[in-house]
């Protein structure tokens, strides 16, 4: 399965645009300068206000500052003491988070700050998301908040236009991406997007889906899907090759609902650790009569294609004569005994035996015996009764 980043990747060459780095802020060399008390006194009592809730039976190795935590100008200093390390010289400060420290926390919440604040800094983001501006969970409201807490515009203003000023950067890539999957994965119409209640409901969310001209046609879609094929064609190749097993080949015919022929082919084979690995290799469009050499041209190509001639395996397919003449061609193409290569479809077996138990060998006598027989509406609701 393709995940979201990949495909937006190969749908856009544009730069990713939202990267943010973080500010590392630098402790000063004045952040510990002190505003020492008048008195001894005046010290203690302020170290002992500033320490009040400090357990020192968790901090065995640091005690308070004589100054408490003097005239910081960091801001990490407003959400943890500053301590230092008992018995060393030169001093080492430390930083303990007040919050970590009241709640007992058992994860890291002391930390090294002689040289600088960054490991105070990291913690605060991480753990408290708080950073010099304050709490950064009270700056990430939703977009309808932000919009539904502003005061009424004078000016002519529309919904479409406040959610342009408050929303985040449209990353054009990552949608494109996003939306081919789901099509792909969802197995949704191609047309669906073309739908204007759709549309509107995309727009509502993000104008820019539709400024940025990303509301595509059926066709380009289309267009995108195939962009993402195209580009794991290699990848499929490079495990085709590097298989070390042989690759094995099944294939089946069917009808799509708008009466195209398609001829799904699939691999299998165990990968360089030795897994089995089945997938879609391809879906062409079989043209033509389905008589067993035109099934095999198109799957010759496909073969060819992605370069597996010198490793095929067997084939399986159903137990169709026209899939008998299928594997005699592709025996001729690439040179392998076609009786042995070719496998049955145990599935198709097991239908036809139930069906041959069910209806006998004419099928379409029973069903003509069966359409002259008169069954009573007790009867019908009897045999609803036994089948629960």
């Amino acid at each position: 399965m393709v995940n979201n980043n990949t495909l937006s990747d190969i749908l856009s060459s544009v730069p990713n645009t939202s990267e943010f780095n973080v500010p590392t802020e630098l402790q000063r060399t004045d952040d510990f300068r002190s505003t020492a008390p008048e008195s001894r006194e005046e010290e203690e009592e302020l170290a002992n206000t500033y320490y009040s809730h400090a357990d020192w039976t968790r901090l065995p190795l640091l005690e308070g500052v004589r100054n408490g935590k003097g005239a910081s100008k960091s801001y990490v200093w407003k959400y943890g003491w500053r301590m230092q390390k008992k018995g060393i010289i030169p001093l080492k400060y430390h930083w303990v988070c007040t919050s970590c420290h009241k709640q007992r926390s058992y994860r890291p919440h002391n930390y090294n700050v002689t040289k600088g604040t960054d490991a105070a800094i990291n913690h605060l983001l991480d753990h408290h998301h708080v950073d010099n501006d304050g709490s950064t969970l009270k700056r990430t409201r939703s977009i309808a908040d932000q919009v539904l807490s502003q005061p009424p515009s004078i000016t002519t203003s529309s919904y479409g236009q406040d959610i342009t000023n408050y929303g985040t950067i449209f990353n054009e890539a990552e949608w494109k991406g996003a939306i081919t999957a789901l099509v792909a994965h969802e197995n949704l119409a191609f047309r669906l997007l073309e739908s204007p209640y759709m549309q509107n409901c995309l727009t509502m969310l993000n104008p820019a889906v539709d400024s940025r001209g990303c509301l595509p046609y059926h066709s380009t879609l289309r267009r995108w899907i195939s962009q993402v094929y195209n580009s794991h064609v290699g990848v499929i190749t490079e495990q085709l090759h590097s298989a070390t097993s042989a690759i094995h080949i099944s294939f089946d015919l069917w009808t799509s609902r708008n009466l195209k022929a398609l001829c799904g082919i699939n691999c299998h084979f165990a990968h360089e650790y030795g897994n089995l690995k089945s997938f879609l290799l391809a879906l062409p469009q079989q043209d033509g009569k389905h008589t067993g050499v035109n099934i095999a041209d198109t799957i010759a190509e496909i073969i060819t294609s992605f370069g597996p001639t010198n490793n095929i395996g067997f084939f399986v397919a159903d137990n169709a004569s026209n899939n008998d003449t299928c594997i005699q061609a592709l025996a001729r193409e690439f040179h392998f005994n076609a009786a042995e290569r070719r496998l049955r479809c145990a599935g198709h077996i097991f239908n036809l035996v139930a069906r041959a138990l069910l209806w006998g060998l004419d099928e379409d006598a029973f069903l003509r015996e069966l359409a002259e027989v008169e069954i009573t509406a007790e009867e019908l609701s009897f045999g609803d009764a036994e089948g629960q």
